[in-house]
């Protein structure tokens, strides 16, 4: 959600053989164009700026990057291309777990940045503000 509270996507997380999959679909986004998407190390969203979230999930204590560079913080996902205000993400990574434990992405924050990830700017990526957050639950299913 933005700060003040417009829901403007979903991401979703999906344990699987190959790592976790990471789907996201965003939609109502201000301005077109790339806009950094990061997992952040604090289940935490308090508004105006979501600082509460902490930086980039990073369990590994290495330097920024976005996929497919290795090493990257774990929570790098790069950027997500906005069109005429709405986007998607699909990727697979295996530096995090559904699972509990040390590379759970349960309990941290997701974050839709303002500006694109240039990929290299140490320790986050120059992406701006943090536009909108969410905190990541587990889903008990049905």
């Amino acid at each position: 959600a933005t700060a003040d509270g417009t829901e403007v996507g979903t991401v979703t997380f999906t344990e699987t053989a190959a790592g976790v999959q990471v789907s996201a679909d965003f939609h109502g986004v201000e301005g077109d164009g790339q806009h950094g998407f990061h997992l952040h190390q604090n289940g935490e969203c308090t508004p105006p700026d979501f600082a509460s979230a902490g930086d980039h999930f990073n369990p590994d204590g290495v330097d920024h990057a976005c996929p497919p560079t290795s090493p990257r913080h774990a929570g790098d996902f790069g950027n997500v291309t906005i069109s005429g205000g709405s986007g998607m993400v699909d990727l697979t990574t295996d530096l995090l777990t559904v699972a509990s434990g040390a590379r759970s992405v349960v309990g941290k924050a997701v974050l839709l940045h303002a500006m694109a990830d240039n990929c290299s700017s140490q320790p986050s990526g120059d992406s701006g503000g943090r536009w909108a957050c969410g905190v990541v639950e587990l889903d008990a299913g049905p």
